[in-house]
């Protein structure tokens, strides 16, 4: 599991961290909307570096959004393909685990209380 999270640092480095699997993870190409940078964030009072931030103010969260969204329609027709068979409650949270999680991330991605992406 690889966890992304949401900065805001006028909240005194509050953070909302998704957990997705490396597969999910992988397929969000934010790099190819905007490289990731290295950046010092205070988190519980301690300056940390991390390697992989995105700084999601105006532009990028706009692309980023756009990028999540079509991200949405396309693993929404393949969940619909898929559940035309019929599947029991463990097959269906499997089959719907990438479209939650995308659901997730724009919910955050579009609190504009974040300003930063952080990909660990």
């Amino acid at each position: 599991m690889l966890d992304i999270s949401f900065y805001n640092p006028e909240m005194e480095g509050t953070m909302e961290t998704i957990e997705l699997s490396s597969n999910c993870y992988k397929s969000l190409d934010f790099w190819q909307i905007t490289p990731s940078q290295s950046k010092n964030l205070k988190i519980d009072g301690e300056l940390v570096k991390h390697d992989k931030v995105i700084p999601i103010q105006n532009t990028n969260r706009f692309k980023l959004s756009l990028l999540l969204r079509e991200s949405i329609v396309k693993e929404s027709q393949l969940v619909l393909e898929r559940l035309k068979e019929s599947f029991s409650k463990e097959e269906y949270v499997k089959q719907t685990y990438r479209l939650q999680k995308l659901h997730e991330i724009l919910r955050c991605l579009e609190n504009e209380q974040f300003t930063d992406l952080i990909l660990d």
